[in-house]
């Protein structure tokens, strides 16, 4: 458990220099196309590093024990319920930045990178895939895996989603929001048994809101 708190602390890290360097997602006035450029660029870096910690994280820290499916449903019911979940949520989600802009008049409507630069390849990347798979690998295998050997598993699911969550700490006001969105995810590791379902629950959620931008 130490060694998984340890890299957890490296993944704080990253996110606070992140958040230093952006104005944690504070400025109102949306980028230029060359700043736009220049912090999706910062944000692949981060992710870099980032992916470079799990690695080193799956390498160094003990594998948690492997733990079968906690319900036993058929998996194409199970991974229908969830994907249609994943609507549910990005609802929430684009409810609670919508007011957050609304009444605290800090964040754009829209993604500033996103509406600046475009759905790119590198956009998706950053968004999308690698969060799907690096986040989903440390939170949602390390961490909830192995406290999940300490406790029971809905607190495991509890302390895991919020680690995810505080893990953003470099854009603060989303991280109530992601919080919320580990809990399904969690869930539908610990319900499929794999990761598979919540990589791709991960992706969806994200490739829903950059459309929406």
């Amino acid at each position: 458990m130490a060694g998984v708190m340890v890299f957890f602390g490296l993944f704080l890290l990253t996110s606070v220099v992140f958040g230093m360097l952006t104005s944690f997602g504070m400025e109102d006035a949306p980028p230029t196309l060359s700043a736009a450029r220049r912090q999706l660029h910062l944000i692949v870096v981060i992710e870099i590093l980032d992916a470079a910690l799990v690695a080193a994280a799956l390498f160094t820290v003990a594998r948690p024990l492997r733990r079968p499916a906690l319900v036993q449903l058929p998996p194409a019911l199970l991974w229908a319920g969830a994907l249609a979940g994943v609507f549910a949520l990005v609802a929430v989600n684009a409810t609670y930045h919508e007011v957050l802009r609304l009444y605290l008049a800090t964040q754009p409507a829209r993604d500033a990178i996103v509406s600046a630069i475009g759905i790119t390849p590198l956009v998706v990347f950053a968004y999308c895939i690698q969060p799907a798979i690096v986040e989903e690998l440390f939170f949602r295998y390390l961490a909830l895996d192995t406290l999940r050997g300490v406790m029971s598993v809905h607190q495991a699911v509890f302390i895991s989603s919020l680690m995810f969550g505080m893990a953003h700490v470099g854009v603060p006001l989303s991280v109530p929001m992601l919080i919320l969105v580990g809990v399904p995810l969690a869930y539908a590791r610990v319900w499929s048994g794999g990761l598979a379902l919540p990589m791709a629950m991960h992706f969806l959620h994200n490739a829903i809101i950059v459309l929406m931008d």
